[in-house]
C-alpha cells in the first residue's frame, strides 16, 4: 500500500502482534482469497468455532490478510460476537468483566439518556423500549460503558440498543489507539455518507480522474472498459467522504468510503468494491432502469445485503459540481487526526478494550452512529421478532398460533429467530409457517418429532463442536487478556 502513514505498525509486525493474541485465546482461523485479484486483493476470515467471518481487502496480499484479520479481532475484542446471546451468557452467570449488569430502574435510565442524546425522547418510544428489553433479557440487564473523554460524562448503553441500532458502526482495532480511532470515526462518516445520499439533498464534488494519480485507481482505469465517476460529499472541508460509481452496459456498482487522507478514503472505495467479488460478477451489478423504483435502504448498505441505489442517489449525482483537482489537509500521523476531531466533535463516546499490543474501540456519536431508524415502528417489529424467537426456543406449543398470527407462510423460522449456530439454522430454514400450518391443522406437532428448540436435541452441546459453548470459553479467556 503506497500510503502508510496512518498504519502505526508495518503490516508483517501488525499480522505477527494479532497472531499472538489468536493463539492466546485459543482460537484458530482459516483464510480464503477471492479469485480476482488483477486490482486489489480481498479475502474472507473464517473462526468456525465461534461461527464468526470477517472481511479483509487491500492493495496488497498482507494488507488484506491483516485487514480481515484485524476486523474479525475487532469484533471480538467488542464482544459483538455474543451481545445477541447475552441469554446464554446470563444462565451460566457469565457477563464479560467490560460489562456491566443493571438492575431495571438503571436499564430504564440508561435508555432514557440514550434517547435524550438522540433527542428522540417520546414518551411512547420509551415504553416500547421497555418492554422489547423485558422481552430481550429475560429480567438480567446488560449495558456497556462509554466514556466521554472531553467532558468526562460516563453513560451506559444497553446491548439491545447496540444491537439493533449502532452494530458494528464506529467499531474498530489498530496497533494504537489513535490508528483505531480514526479507523473508526471514519467509518461513522462513511455510513453518514450513505445515510443522507439516499435519503435527502447532498452537496457533491465531482473529480476529473486526470489529476488524480493513485495506483488502485490506475489499475482500476486498465481493467474496466467502462466508465468511471468519483464523488465527494461537500459537506466539510476536513473529512473525505467519497463513492465510486462504476457504469457498464447500462449497470452500475458503486461502493463508499471516508478518511481524512483523499487516497485512503479513494483506496477504500476501489477495496470495498472488489470485496468478495470480481469486477464482472453479475450480482454486484444493477440496472440503471430500476433506481426510482429502489426504497431508501440504508441498513441494508450497512449489513452489505444490498447495494443498490435510488432515486434520491441518481439526483445527488446528477447535481453535483465539476472539480479537477483533490486537496489534502497537512496531516501527518493519526495523533494530529485525532486532535482535529476532538476539536470539532464535542459528544464522542468510547468504548475500548485492549489485548496485548491491538486495541479496539467503538466510537458512539449521537446523532451520526445510528444505522436504522429508531421509532416504534421499527421497535414494534424488533419487539414481534424477539417473541416469536423466544417462543422458537422455549417449546412452548402455543408458539404455533403465534406463528399463524403474525407470519406469512412463506417466512422459515430460521428469518424469525435470532443469531443461532449453523446446525440450527439449516434446521430450523427448512421449517416453514406452511409446514407448521399443516402440522396444527392434522394434530401431528410434539416434541418427539418437532423440535422448536433444536439445541435440546442437539448432539453438540455443551462441547467443543457447540457455539453457544466456544463463546462462553472465549469470554473467559477475553477477561484474562483484556485491560
Amino acid at each position: 500500500m503506497k500510503n502508510n502513514k496512518f498504519k502505526d505498525k508495518d503490516f508483517y509486525e501488525t499480522n505477527n502482534n494479532i497472531d499472538k493474541i489468536f493463539r492466546c485465546l485459543k482460537l484458530k482461523y482459516k483464510i480464503n482469497f477471492s479469485k480476482d485479484r488483477c486490482i486489489s486483493y480481498s479475502n474472507q476470515v473464517l473462526c468456525r468455532d465461534i461461527g464468526l467471518i470477517s472481511n479483509g481487502k487491500g492493495e496488497s496480499k498482507i494488507d488484506a490478510i491483516c485487514s480481515g484479520k484485524s476486523e474479525m479481532l475487532e469484533r471480538i475484542m467488542n464482544y459483538s460476537f455474543i451481545r445477541i446471546n447475552s441469554d446464554v451468557l446470563l444462565k451460566q452467570h457469565i457477563i464479560p468483566k467490560k460489562y456491566k449488569k443493571r438492575t431495571f430502574d438503571e436499564l430504564k435510565s440508561d435508555i432514557y439518556t440514550f434517547l435524550i442524546l438522540e433527542d428522540k425522547f417520546e414518551t411512547k418510544l420509551y415504553n416500547l423500549i421497555i418492554e422489547t428489553c423485558k422481552e430481550y433479557y429475560k429480567n438480567s440487564y446488560i449495558s456497556v460503558p462509554f466514556f466521554n473523554t472531553k467532558t468526562k460524562q460516563l453513560i451506559y448503553i444497553p446491548t439491545f440498543i447496540l444491537d439493533f441500532f449502532l452494530g458494528t458502526n464506529g467499531m474498530a482495532a489498530g496497533n494504537t489507539y489513535y490508528e483505531a480511532y480514526v479507523q473508526a470515526y471514519s467509518e461513522i462518516r462513511e455510513r453518514l455518507f450513505i445515510k443522507n445520499i439516499l435519503s435527502k439533498k447532498c452537496n457533491l464534488v465531482c473529480y476529473s480522474l486526470d489529476y488524480i494519480n493513485n495506483n488502485l485507481l490506475i489499475n482500476l482505469k486498465n481493467f474496466f472498459k467502462g466508465d468511471i465517476y468519483i464523488f465527494k460529499w461537500d459537506d466539510n472541508n476536513y473529512i473525505k467522504s467519497l463513492c465510486i460509481l462504476l457504469i457498464y452496459k447500462g449497470k452500475y456498482r458503486i461502493k463508499f468510503g471516508s478518511h481524512f487522507d483523499f487516497d485512503t478514503a479513494l483506496e477504500r472505495c476501489i477495496t470495498e468494491l472488489l470485496q468478495g467479488s470480481t469486477l464482472y460478477d453479475e450480482y454486484s451489478w444493477f440496472s440503471i432502469k430500476d433506481f426510482n423504483t429502489i426504497k431508501n435502504n440504508f441498513l441494508g448498505f450497512f449489513t452489505g445485503n444490498i447495494s443498490r441505489v435510488n432515486n434520491n442517489f441518481f439526483l445527488n449525482i446528477k447535481n453535483s459540481k465539476f472539480f479537477k483537482r483533490t486537496e489534502n489537509l497537512n496531516l501527518y500521523n493519526n495523533e494530529e487526526v485525532v486532535k482535529l476531531i476532538e476539536s470539532k466533535e464535542n459528544n464522542v463516546y468510547i468504548f475500548s478494550n485492549y489485548l496485548m499490543d491491538i486495541k479496539s474501540l467503538q466510537i458512539y456519536i449521537p446523532k451520526l452512529s445510528l444505522i436504522d431508524n429508531l421509532n416504534t415502528e421499527t421497535i414494534n417489529n424488533i419487539l414481534i421478532k424477539i417473541k416469536a424467537s423466544n417462543l422458537i426456543y422455549s417449546n412452548k406449543e402455543n408458539a404455533i398460533k403465534y406463528f399463524l398470527d403474525k407470519f406469512d407462510d412463506n417466512t422459515t423460522l430460521d428469518l424469525i429467530g435470532f443469531d443461532k449456530c449453523t446446525i440450527a439454522k439449516q434446521y430450523l430454514n427448512n421449517i416453514s409457517i406452511r409446514k407448521l400450518k399443516s402440522l396444527w391443522i392434522n394434530d401431528s406437532i410434539n416434541h418427539k418429532n418437532f423440535h422448536l428448540n433444536y439445541c435440546v436435541i442437539c448432539p453438540a452441546k455443551n462441547t467443543k463442536h457447540c457455539l453457544d459453548y466456544n463463546k462462553i470459553q472465549l469470554v473467559k479467556e477475553m477477561d484474562k487478556y483484556s485491560e
